[in-house]
C-alpha cells in the first residue's frame, strides 16, 4: 500500500450481485484495487518509486509537464519536479490530494477538491470523481467545474492497473501513437504501424514495452473506445472502455521486482497527451460555470477474445 493511503481511510463497494468489489481510497479519488468474482483486476503495486500514482485521479494535467513550468498570458508558472529523470512535473496537482466525500452508499462513492491555491494552476477549479458499481461491472466519471471568472484550460487522466498473466493478451484500439524525446515528451505522432511499439490489434503483453501515448482511437459498436487485455487463467477477456472525451491512451508496462513481482500495464485514459499545458494539443478551455466530464470503466465477459 502506498505510504500515502492508509487502510483507516480506506472504502469498498460492493455491487448488487455481490461479484464486483472495489477499493478507493480519499487521497487522489484512487482506484486501489478491483476485484471480479474474488479474482484480482486491477492491482496497486508495492514495490515500485511510482506506486503513488496507481488508481489515481490526473488534474489538472496527466502525466509529463516539461520542466514543470507553462506559460499562462505574461506569466510563467512553476510546479515542483517529481519526475527527475525527466525533470517533469508528473501527473497533476491532486494524486497525493485527500478528496472530501460527498456522497457514498454500497455501490457508490463521489469525491471531490477545490484548487486555486497553487502557483503553477491559480485556478478556482472543482474537481469531482465518482466510482459506481453495477452488475456490469467499474464505472469512473471525472469531471472539472470552472469557479473562476476566466476562462480556464483544463486536462484529465486516470491511472488505473491491470493484472496481467503470462500469457495475456492486449489489444490496442489506435491508428497512431507519438513519438517521443528521451524525456517522456510527445513529438509528432505516428502511424502505429511503424512506430515499433505495438500493432492495432492483439499484442502479447509480455512483449509490450510500453510508456506511451496512443492516439486516433477507434471506436467500437458502443461508440466508445476500449482497450481488451485476456486473462487466460480466468477464461475471461477484461474491456476497459473510455467515452469519447477521453481520447487519448496511454499505455505503461511494467513488472514489479522479485521473484515473485506481478506483471502489470497502466491503462490510462487522457483528454490530451502529456506536456499539454505547454503544447495547447487538445487542451480543453472551460468557460467559468462550465464543466468537461469524461468517463471510463471496466467490464468483463467469459471467453478470450481473440480477433
Amino acid at each position: 500500500m502506498s505510504a500515502l493511503i492508509s487502510d483507516r481511510d480506506l472504502v469498498t463497494l460492493v455491487s448488487a450481485n455481490g461479484l464486483w468489489r472495489a477499493d478507493v481510497h480519499p487521497v487522489g479519488a484512487s482506484l486501489v484495487a478491483l476485484f471480479y468474482d474474488d479474482h484480482e483486476i486491477v492491482i496497486t503495486p508495492y514495490s515500485e518509486t511510482f506506486y503513488a500514482f496507481a488508481g489515481a485521479t490526473l488534474a489538472p494535467w496527466p502525466n509529463r509537464l516539461e520542466d514543470g513550468t507553462w506559460i499562462f498570458g505574461d506569466k510563467t508558472l512553476q510546479h515542483r519536479i517529481n519526475d527527475e529523470r525527466g525533470h517533469n512535473s508528473n501527473h497533476g496537482l491532486v494524486f497525493d490530494r485527500k478528496f472530501e466525500v460527498v456522497r457514498a452508499s454500497q455501490e457508490e462513492i463521489v469525491f471531490q477538491i477545490s484548487l486555486g491555491e497553487d502557483a503553477v494552476y491559480p485556478f478556482k477549479v472543482d474537481i469531482t470523481v465518482s466510482y459506481h458499481l453495477t452488475e456490469q461491472g467499474l464505472s469512473q466519471s471525472i469531471s472539472a467545474t470552472n469557479k473562476d471568472s476566466q476562462l480556464v484550460p483544463i486536462a484529465l487522466g486516470a491511472h488505473p492497473y491491470l493484472l496481467l498473466e503470462d500469457d495475456s493478451m492486449v489489444e490496442i484500439n489506435a491508428l497512431q501513437v507519438y513519438a517521443k524525446s528521451s524525456r517522456g515528451l510527445p513529438l509528432a505522432k505516428m502511424p502505429i504501424a511503424e512506430s515499433g511499439l505495438a500493432k492495432n490489434g492483439f499484442n502479447l503483453a509480455r512483449e509490450l514495452e510500453v510508456d506511451d501515448c496512443f492516439v486516433g482511437l477507434i471506436e467500437n459498436a458502443d461508440s466508445r473506445y476500449s482497450t481488451r487485455v485476456t486473462r487466460p487463467g480466468l477464461n475471461q477477456t477484461v474491456e476497459i472502455w473510455q467515452d469519447t472525451e477521453f481520447d487519448h491512451l496511454m499505455l505503461f508496462a511494467f513488472r514489479e521486482n522479485g521473484a515473485e513481482g506481478r506483471s502489470a500495464l497502466a491503462v490510462e485514459p487522457q483528454t490530451a497527451p502529456a506536456n499539454a499545458l505547454r503544447s495547447h494539443d487538445d487542451i480543453v478551455w472551460i468557460s467559468p460555470g462550465s464543466t468537461l466530464s469524461a468517463a471510463w470503466g471496466i467490464s468483463i465477459t467469459e471467453g478470450i477474445a481473440n480477433d
